[in-house]
C-alpha cells in the first residue's frame, strides 16, 4: 500500500499522533506555536491526508482576516490619546485600592468586549503599576485582576477575543450559520459580572500580597547582572581580585569570572585576573551606570555604543509572547543595531540568571533591564517585542480628529454588523481604507500592527481541525466522551466538552484549544441529536477561560513579571473562578438552548 493509499484507520492514527505532537510541543515550548502547527500540518500535507487547498483554506477564511483587521484598528486606537483620556476619566483621583480595583475591572471588561484585550493590558500595566507605587499598594493585588477582567470581558461579544472569531471561522467552514455579534452576550455578561465580583470580594483572600518586584530587584544585590571584559594592557591583568579592589566596590559584587568558557564562582579574593576575563558583577540597578563609567580598566561591550549618550537611561521591559527575539540568545538578537538598546540584566520568573548575558536564550515573559538610547522609542514603535513596565516618553500620538474618526467608524462597524447591514469583515475593510486614505498612520506602521504569527497559527489550526474531522478521529473521540457521559444527557456532554477545552487551553494556545475541541463538540452534539450551537459557544467560552496558569493566555503572562507572581498564585486565584465560569456557562447555555 503506497503512502498516499493509507486506510482511513491508519490516517486517523497518524492525525492523532500529529495532534499529540502539537500538544506536546506547545506545552514544552520547543518551537513557536505557529512553527509547531506548520510542522504538524505540513507533514499531513506531505503524506496526502490534507490537500493544499485544505491546508491553506484558513488564509481565505473571512473570520481569520477579520481578526487581522481588528488588530490593526485596535492598534490605531491605541496610538491615539483616547485610551489615556478614557482611563484617567474612569479613575480620576481615586486613591483607595478597593475603589480603584472595582473601577479598573469593570472598565477593562467593558472595553475588552469590543477591543482586543492584549493592547488594553499592554497600555494599562504601566498605568496600574505607577498607581500602585504611588498609593503603596502591592502590584500583585492588581495585576491578575487586570488580566482576568480583560479575559472575562472578551467573552461578551463576537469580536471581544480572537478566539471567538476563530470559532466563528470554524463554524462557517463546517457549513453552519455564522455566529452573531451578541450570541455571547447573555452568558458572557453574567460570567464577567460574577467573575469581577469574585475578584473584588475575595481580593484579600486569594490575591497575594507580594512586594513590588522592581523594588525587590533594586534592594537585591544579585538580581541585576552586568558583564565586562578586562581590556588589553589593563592594569588589572596579573592582579588578584582583592588587590585589584574588586571586592570593595560600592553597591556591587563580583559574582563570577568566565575564562575560556570556564566559570569561576564563587570568586575568591586570591583569584588572579587575566586578559579577556569576563567579569560578571551584580548590584543595585541605580549604580550600574556608575560602574560602567568609573571602571577604566574594563570594557563593557554590551553598553559601549550607547554609554556616552546623554539621554541614556535604564528601563525595565517584559519580552512579549509574540516577539521574534524569543529563542535567540542576547548576542544573536543584536539589540544595539535593531533597537538602540543594550541588555544590562535579565530576570526570569523569580530565577537568577548567571553566566554570560550574551549567551542567555530569551524566553517569553523575561524581564529585561535595558540601557536605551535616543532611537529606542522610534525603533520599537508598532512592534510587539517589548512591553515597558516603567513609564518612558511615549511616541507621538495620532491627530485627535483622526482618532475620533477611527473610534466613531469602529462604532459604526460594530452596530452595522449587529443589525446585519454589513458584515464585520466588509465594514472593517471600509474603515481600513479610510484610515489609509486619511493617512492616519503610515503603511509601515499598519504593517507592524498585523500579528502574522497569529494569522499563521489560526489558519493552520483550521487545517488541523479539518484533518481531525476528515479522518474520523474527532467522531471517535466524541464517541468516547459520549460513552462516559451518556447517562447525563446533553447537559453532561456540554459540561464535558467545556471541561476538556478549559484544561487543554491551559497547556496550549486558546486558539489551538478551540480548534482541537471544535470537531469533538460537533460530533458530540450530533450524537445527542441536539443543536450544535451551544456546544460551539461552550468551546469558545472555555478556550478563553484560562485562569489556572500564567502561560495559558497572553495577558496572564504579561502581568506575571510586574505582579511578582509565582505559578501557584494563578491556581489559587484562578481555580474558583474557573469553576464559577464553567457553572455559569453550562447552566446558562443549557437554559437558553433547552438542554435540561
Amino acid at each position: 500500500m503506497g503512502i498516499f493509499e493509507m486506510s482511513m484507520q491508519m490516517q486517523e492514527i497518524i492525525v492523532l499522533l500529529v495532534t499529540g505532537f502539537i500538544i506536546f510541543s506547545l506545552y514544552k515550548e520547543k518551537f513557536p506555536p505557529a512553527l509547531t502547527f506548520f510542522i504538524g500540518v505540513g507533514f499531513l500535507l506531505v503524506i496526502g491526508i490534507l490537500t493544499p487547498k485544505e491546508m491553506l483554506g484558513g488564509f481565505a477564511n473571512d473570520s481569520i482576516i477579520t481578526i487581522m483587521l481588528l488588530l490593526v484598528v485596535c492598534g490605531v486606537l491605541n496610538k491615539s490619546a483616547l485610551p489615556d483620556q478614557f482611563f484617567h476619566k474612569i479613575f480620576g483621583n481615586v486613591n483607595k485600592m478597593s475603589t480603584f480595583l472595582l473601577r479598573m475591572m469593570f472598565g477593562v471588561a467593558i472595553l475588552s468586549a469590543f477591543l482586543n484585550n492584549t493592547p488594553i493590558v499592554a497600555f494599562l500595566i504601566p498605568f496600574v503599576y505607577t498607581w500602585s507605587k504611588s498609593n503603596k499598594v502591592a502590584p500583585s493585588k492588581l495585576m491578575i485582576p487586570l488580566s482576568f477582567a480583560t479575559v472575562l470581558g472578551g467573552t461578551i461579544t463576537l469580536i471581544g477575543t480572537s478566539t471567538n472569531l476563530v470559532v466563528n471561522g470554524l463554524t462557517t467552514s463546517a457549513g453552519f450559520e455564522p455566529l452573531k455579534m451578541f450570541d455571547f452576550s447573555i452568558v458572557g455578561g453574567i460570567q464577567a459580572f460574577i467573575g469581577v465580583l469574585y475578584l473584588y470580594f475575595f481580593r484579600n483572600t486569594v490575591l497575594p500580597d507580594r512586594p513590588d518586584p522592581l523594588e525587590t530587584f533594586q534592594k537585591s544585590q544579585r538580581d541585576f547582572l552586568v558583564e565586562g571584559r578586562i581590556k588589553i594592557n589593563s592594569g588589572l591583568i596579573g592582579k588578584s581580585v582583592e588587590s585589584a579592589n574588586l571586592r570593595q566596590l560600592k553597591n556591587f559584587f563580583l559574582v563570577e569570572i568566565i575564562r575560556n568558557e570556564e566559570t569561576i564562582s564563587p570568586v575568591s579574593p586570591k583569584d588572579i585576573l587575566r586578559l579577556d576575563d569576563i567579569l560578571i558583577f551584580a548590584g543595585d540597578i541605580k549604580n550600574i551606570s556608575e560602574l560602567v563609567d568609573d571602571q577604566k580598566e574594563i570594557n563593557f561591550p554590551k553598553t559601549q555604543s550607547i554609554k556616552n549618550n546623554k539621554s541614556r537611561h535604564l528601563i525595565e521591559t517584559i519580552l512579549m509572547p509574540n516577539s521574534d527575539l524569543i529563542g535567540q540568545s542576547v548576542k544573536e538578537c543584536d539589540l544595539r543595531g535593531r533597537f538602540d538598546a543594550a541588555v544590562v540584566a535579565i530576570h526570569r520568573r523569580g530565577e537568577q540568571i548567571n553566566g554570560k548575558l550574551g549567551n542567555v536564550i530569551l524566553k517569553q515573559g523575561d524581564v529585561l533591564v535595558l540601557f536605551v538610547g535616543d532611537d529606542f522609542d522610534t525603533r520599537t514603535d508598532g512592534k510587539e517585542d517589548f512591553f515597558i513596565i516603567n513609564e518612558i516618553e511615549k511616541t507621538e500620538k495620532i491627530n485627535p480628529i483622526k482618532s475620533w474618526m477611527v473610534l466613531i467608524g469602529f462604532g459604526v462597524c460594530i452596530i452595522g454588523s449587529a443589525i446585519g447591514f454589513m458584515s464585520l469583515f466588509q465594514s472593517l475593510l471600509v474603515l481600513l481604507a479610510l484610515i489609509i486614505f486619511t493617512k492616519t498612520i503610515s503603511f509601515k506602521e499598519m504593517h507592524n500592527l498585523v500579528d502574522y504569527n497569529l494569522l499563521i497559527l489560526a489558519a493552520l489550526a483550521l487545517a488541523l481541525g479539518e484533518a481531525l474531522t476528515k479522518t474520523g478521529a474527532a467522531a471517535d473521540i466524541a464517541n468516547g466522551i459520549l460513552y462516559l457521559v451518556k447517562g447525563g444527557g446533553p447537559i453532561a456532554g456540554l459540561a464535558a466538552i467545556y471541561f476538556i477545552t478549559m484544561m487543554v487551553t491551559e497547556i496550549m494556545t486558546n486558539v489551538a484549544a478551540a480548534t482541537l475541541a471544535f470537531p469533538l463538540a460537533i460530533s458530540l452534539a450530533n450524537s445527542f441529536g441536539v443543536d450544535p450551537k451551544p456546544f460551539i459557544l461552550a468551546i469558545a467560552f472555555a478556550a478563553s477561560a484560562s485562569f489556572l496558569t500564567p502561560v495559558g493566555y497572553q495577558t496572564n503572562l504579561m502581568v506575571y513579571g510586574p505582579g511578582g507572581y509565582k505559578f501557584i498564585d494563578y491556581v489559587k486565584v484562578g481555580l474558583p473562578l474557573s469553576v464559577l465560569c464553567m457553572i455559569v456557562c453550562v447552566v446558562g447555555l443549557g437554559i437558553i438552548y433547552g438542554l435540561f
